[in-house]
């Protein structure tokens, strides 16, 4: 299926990034702020939709496997940036990207060493990436 973006991606966007500044300056229980971080972060990488996301891997494409909507720096990753380094949300939300991949290479991904980040990640775990966009 071809990427097409959402028609309302950009409101979804400036909402979710509008609700992360808020509650990162907010004072309230730290497990509190990662979780709202965490849910706000979905919303950004789901604004085309769970399934229509602008990276994929190439087995994706090419086989009918269930897929799996994988974040390429973990939420995890994504919001301990966030918490630690506050007002980097700027930087820290560009990397807030999904892809698409199958369960056997999901399973890859989370065998790889925890200190490989981002696209280095997919690339360890030998998974062969496609932008959808161009």
């Amino acid at each position: 299926k071809k990427y097409q973006q959402n028609k309302n991606r950009k409101e979804v966007i400036d909402s979710a990034t509008k609700a992360i500044k808020a509650v990162l300056f907010l004072d309230i229980l730290p497990a509190h702020k990662k979780e709202l971080l965490g849910v706000l972060i979905w919303k950004i990488t789901e604004a085309d939709g769970k399934y229509n996301t602008r990276f994929v891997s190439k087995a994706v494409l090419e086989d009918k496997h269930p897929v799996i909507h994988e974040h390429v720096y973990t939420r995890k990753q994504l919001v301990e940036g966030l918490t630690s380094n506050p007002r980097q949300w700027k930087a820290i939300l560009k990397n807030a990207v999904a892809c698409l991949v199958t369960k056997e290479e999901h399973r890859r991904l989370h065998l790889v060493d925890k200190k490989v980040n981002g696209w280095d990640r997919y690339k360890k775990a030998k998974i062969i990436v496609v932008d959808r966009k161009t």
